[in-house]
């Protein structure tokens, strides 16, 4: 099994980072996980890592209730940005909310499926194949592009 290169967990929630590393790290899926508090600090934490190129995380399990900056506001400055063109990197809205205006408001958007808490085995082994399949397709369409 290929190890994603990283998760980027976007949660003010102490007890639910603790939770959702815990899981990542025993299911042994990738070799590293980012932890941003807010949405601000993610969109900081990405720009940084584009402008140096760096790899982007493969995954990106995002909160809609932060400080600073929601859920919804770091989803629409990240669509906005262009990263969802550039990289592979798939963005899960992960959330307590239940509000279907909230599940609307997310699809509308439409670059990140909605899940709600807490972050169970099933899910973040799902996730980790479409990140993989995602990976593959994109170095497929790269190398008949340079055909």
């Amino acid at each position: 099994m290929k190890k994603l290169d990283s998760i980027l967990l976007i949660d003010d929630d102490k007890i639910t980072i603790y939770l959702q590393k815990t899981l990542v790290e025993s299911m042994d899926i990738c070799q590293h996980v980012f932890v941003c508090k807010n949405g601000l600090e993610a969109l900081h934490f990405l720009a940084t890592r584009h402008e140096a190129g760096e790899s982007f995380p493969d995954l990106i399990l995002v909160d809609l209730n932060l400080p600073v900056l929601d859920g919804f506001d770091f989803l629409e400055a990240y669509k906005g940005s262009g990263y969802h063109l550039q990289y592979t990197t798939l963005v899960y809205v992960l959330t307590t909310s239940r509000n279907p205006r909230d599940v609307e408001r997310v699809e509308q958007l439409g670059i990140a499926p909605y899940l709600t808490k807490p972050l169970v085995e099933d899910n973040l082994w799902h996730m980790y194949e479409d990140c993989s399949e995602q990976k593959h397709r994109m170095r497929q369409q790269r190398m008949a592009d340079a055909r």
